[in-house]
């Protein structure tokens, strides 16, 4: 399996993880993550680990306090991270077509203006999963947002 929701134990290898993550996309030292505690707390917080026999990667997962003009949950991907020896071999998008395949309903993705590997990534992933692209927005913080749907 690719993905699977952490347990407790997961913890502390996912934490470790975080800080090369947060130095990789702020290009400088790592930053406390202060949502990262409400992960194991809240439910409407998801942590999974990606990788089938040791972790390779994770995933932060939480529904927005917003929802569809329906009245369906959005959830969106908050963080997403591959080890970068684990990258370009399929592990990435097929966690996160699991992941999706798990939750059907609305999804949003926040794109950093200049992670261009992660422009190219997630459209490619969303469509591999099966999922609708509904619209992309851009903020005035210079984040695109992906919005789309997985079907049941």
């Amino acid at each position: 399996m690719s993905a699977r929701p952490a347990q407790p134990q997961d913890r502390a290898a996912l934490e470790q993880m975080l800080t090369p993550y947060l130095s990789e996309l702020s290009g400088s030292a790592a930053q406390d993550y202060a949502h990262f505690d409400l992960y194991w707390q809240a439910p409407d917080r998801q942590p999974w680990v990606i990788g089938a026999s040791e972790p390779q990667g994770f995933a932060l997962i939480r529904q927005l306090e917003t929802s569809g003009s329906d009245g369906v949950p959005v959830r969106q991907v908050a963080e997403f991270y591959i080890r970068p020896e684990a990258r370009r071999a399929g592990l990435g998008q097929a966690a996160a077509a699991h992941i999706f395949a798990q939750n059907p309903g609305l999804w949003q993705i926040g794109i950093l203006a200049g992670n261009a590997a992660a422009r190219l990534f997630w459209p490619r992933a969303v469509a591999a999963a099966g999922g609708e692209m509904l619209q992309e927005t851009h903020g005035d913080e210079g984040v695109a947002r992906l919005h789309f749907q997985m079907k049941p």
